[in-house]
Order: structure tokens, then sequence, then C-alpha cells
């Protein structure tokens, strides 16, 4: 399980979509997204306090997911799925 504090969400997700911005859609499997970003499984997102890789993200997608359209998708599916903490 991966914590995210609220404030931490957007900056994940704004990440993801920035580094798949360019790939081209639909996604039909993990390995597919994967080749698709700059690091491969070693993609690395990070907000404040959390680091997040493409390896871990795996978590939480599942094969069902699939296909993804486009990179909102993937990244509304990655932090929809996190347990999220509002620090204030």
């Amino acid at each position: 399980m991966v914590l995210i504090f609220m404030y931490d969400r957007e900056e994940i997700h704004s990440q993801i979509v920035q580094t798949l911005k360019n790939s081209i859609f639909p996604k039909n499997s993990f390995d597919e997204l994967v080749e698709s970003l700059p690091k491969g499984i070693n993609t690395m997102y990070t907000a404040d306090r959390i680091v997040l890789t493409a390896g871990a993200a795996e978590k939480f997608i599942k094969e069902t997911d699939f296909p993804f359209k486009n990179a909102e998708e993937v990244a509304d599916t990655i932090v929809k799925r996190c347990v999220f903490f509002d620090s204030k």
C-alpha cells in the first residue's frame, strides 16, 4: 500500500500524464505501458513525501483495466487506488 498525502495526489497525477503525453494509445498491457515510459519500470514519480516507481504502480493496475485509452486514464487509475491522507 502506498500512502499519499492529498496535496501530493495532483503532483503524481500530473507527472504520470506528462511522461505519457507523447505516447501512442491504446495500451493493451502493462508491458506496453512500461515500454512507453522514459526509464521503463524504473521511471520515478516524486512528490513532497513520496516516491512512486512504475514498478510499484503495477500494484494499482489490474489486467481488466486494459486497454487504456489515454494518459489521463492511466494516471486516474493509479492515483484513485492509492491510499490518500490529508495531513492538515
